[in-house]
């Protein structure tokens, strides 16, 4: 893929991050923005009139909150590493601290995920690693294999039905 195909995919991705981000924090940690506080105010509107047709009932809104916290974490600090993906394409300098740093917050974000589905996040890995050895046999890279996964293989190799 050329770097120019690249940029403009790293760019298109990270569009609207910052949107994302504000919104997570404003949701979660009551950090508000002026440019999301309208936002904000709406979507408590929102939780605040359950009754209403949702995709979470009553009784599962904090787990489903729990949920949507760690896939906006997952989506925000995936979205940081974009950008550091974005510096380095375009000729700049990301410290290994900070990949460090992010990889680090995105696995935390994997673990929140892993709780609010109560699954101990290293049986997730387990399965993962089940399912991608499967995939690539012989433990190298196929594209192929990747666009055509044998869904019923991986779903054995993990333990699992499908």
């Amino acid at each position: 893929m050329p770097p120019r195909v690249m940029r403009a995919l790293l760019l298109r991705a990270l569009a609207d991050a910052d949107l994302v981000d504000q919104a997570k924090k404003a949701l979660f940690y009551g950090k508000d923005k002026p440019t999301i506080a309208a936002f904000r105010n709406s979507v408590m509107a929102v939780t605040e009139l359950r009754p209403v047709a949702t995709a979470y009932p009553e009784i599962d809104m904090e787990d489903g909150l729990a949920r949507l916290h760690a896939a906006l974490g997952l989506r925000t600090e995936a979205d940081e590493i974009l950008r550091h993906e974005l510096t380095i394409l375009c000729g700049g300098q990301v410290d290994v601290a900070d990949q460090i740093d992010e990889a680090g917050d995105l696995a935390w974000y994997a673990q929140l995920y892993a709780n609010s589905i109560r699954v101990p996040v290293l049986e997730v890995i387990r399965k993962n690693v089940a399912k991608l050895l499967e995939r690539f046999q012989g433990l190298s890279f196929s594209a192929n294999r990747a666009a055509n996964p044998d869904k019923a293989a991986e779903a054995k190799a993990q333990g699992a039905t499908r």
